[in-house]
């Protein structure tokens, strides 16, 4: 089992973010090269952050083999904190388009979209929100990435600590 400082726990407490105010700040992420297996934002300090949505394309190559996408929340030191599947297989040559947010409902549509819920953690700086797949070939691409984040001061981040 892995253990996590105090303050880690407790900024992780799941919807704290509404106690205390903060902002909304857009984030664009640069896609990684074909064939990359994943990509990542990690959260600037010194503010924490909530992941309110996500949106991203996939477009596989004509290569075969079927490939499976995660969402994921590394901590700062790189281990893996929370792993959401989002339940499809992506064949050969076909664009997917990946959408999650806080209270989305689970669909996977004939016409290459997804949506996905997520959870509410609040995360300290240098955590990382982002997603991977297994099965990636070459020529596959991820691209058109986009985050929308809540963002707190890591002092008004302090008050979530007292609350919890």
């Amino acid at each position: 089992m892995t253990t996590f400082a105090k303050s880690q726990v407790v900024s992780l407490l799941p919807m704290a973010y509404s106690a205390v105010p903060g902002w909304q700040e857009p984030v664009e992420v640069t896609p990684p090269a074909a064939g990359s297996a994943s990509w990542n934002y990690t959260v600037k300090g010194p503010e924490y952050a909530l992941l309110y949505a996500v949106a991203f394309k996939l477009t596989t190559s004509a290569t075969t083999g079927t490939r499976y996408l995660n969402l994921t929340l590394t901590d700062a030191a790189g281990r893996i904190f929370q792993k959401d599947d989002l339940s499809l297989g992506v064949a050969l040559s076909t664009t997917i388009h990946c959408y999650a947010a806080i209270g989305k409902q689970q669909s996977i549509e004939a016409s290459g979209t997804s949506t996905t819920p997520i959870p509410a953690y609040f995360v300290p700086p240098g955590w990382q929100f982002g997603a991977e797949v297994a099965g990636v070939q070459a020529g596959d691409v991820f691209s058109e990435i986009y985050l929308l984040l809540h963002k707190v001061p890591s002092d008004n981040a302090r008050q979530i600590m007292q609350i919890g």
